[in-house]
């Protein structure tokens, strides 16, 4: 049986190796991507990861771009997003306001409301 796998997709090398290390610590195999276009190269040279942690805020290709990507493959559609991001939770949902992609983020914010 084969292990968990998420792709971590941050520009921040802590941030990157605070998830990684936190997934690892609990026996989740990851990856990481420093932005949304690398993700898109990670995901196309394998099978899709279980799960995708990921910024909004990156250079090039940021975390929005990435999702609303992702939901034109038919491949990764159904791969769950989490968003880690410091940005409150309404700038990540107005953004995919247009999208469809906007129905599958579910987000969680630190208050617990």
């Amino acid at each position: 049986m084969s292990k968990f796998r998420v792709l971590v997709v941050d520009d921040y090398p802590d941030m990157q190796w605070l998830l990684t290390a936190t997934l690892e610590r609990s026996g989740i195999n990851t990856s990481i991507a420093c932005d949304g276009m690398e993700a898109l190269e990670v995901l196309a040279a394998g099978d899709p990861p279980d799960a995708i942690v990921t910024d909004i805020d990156m250079p090039g290709m940021n975390g929005i771009q990435l999702i609303e990507r992702l939901g034109l493959d038919d491949r990764l559609r159904g791969v769950p997003i989490i968003v880690a991001s410091v940005y409150p939770t309404s700038r990540v949902t107005n953004g995919l306001r247009d999208s469809d992609e906007a129905v599958r983020l579910d987000c969680i914010r630190r208050d617990g409301r």
